[in-house]
Order: structure tokens, then C-alpha cells, then sequence
């Protein structure tokens, strides 16, 4: 099992990319195939420029917001470190940063 990172920012998100990536992460969840999509918002973006399935998804789950902390990216490693699930090291693929 493993978890999927949706990065948004107002670009991305204007695209018609952003709801094709969304609903990938969103079956593999449903299949089984991955435990978590975990958001991280980089820029502030008005709900109506989010596709809906998107916004329904952020106002239901924990989202990590990191223009709360623009200038510190030890914190935002943390809160995607936390939001993973536990696994042995060994098993760690991705390098956050």
C-alpha cells in the first residue's frame, strides 16, 4: 500500500489535469491500491476554481496548507511525514524534499 500527493496550486488547478490526477488517486483509494491521498495546497485558491469533486473531497479530509508556513519547509516535511502511514524505513521510497 502507499499514499498519493496532489500538490495544488492555481495553475494546476485551472487545468484540466487536476481532476484527471484527482480522480486517478481517488480510484486507487476505492480499489484498495493506495491508503491516502494527501492534498497539499501551495497556493490560496478560491473554491470555484477548484473542479468539484476536488472541493467536496478538501471540505470532507485533512488537507496540508503550506502557505500557513511559507518560509519554515521543515514543518510542512513533518505534516506530510505525519500524514503517511507507518512503515518501516527500509520501505521508504520518496525523499520529501
Amino acid at each position: 500500500m502507499c499514499s498519493c500527493f496532489l500538490t495544488l496550486y492555481r495553475k494546476f488547478a485551472e487545468s484540466a489535469w487536476c481532476l484527471e490526477e484527482f480522480s486517478h488517486a481517488y480510484y486507487r483509494v476505492v480499489e484498495g491500491n493506495t491508503n491516502y491521498i494527501i492534498v497539499v495546497l501551495l497556493e490560496k485558491l478560491a473554491p470555484n476554481k477548484l473542479p468539484p469533486e476536488l472541493e467536496a473531497y478538501m471540505k470532507t479530509h485533512t488537507y496540508i496548507d503550506a502557505q500557513k508556513y511559507p518560509e519554515d519547509l521543515d514543518i510542512i516535511r513533518k505534516r506530510i511525514r505525519l500524514s503517511m502511514p507507518k512503515m518501516p524505513r527500509s520501505r521508504l521510497l520518496v525523499r520529501i524534499f
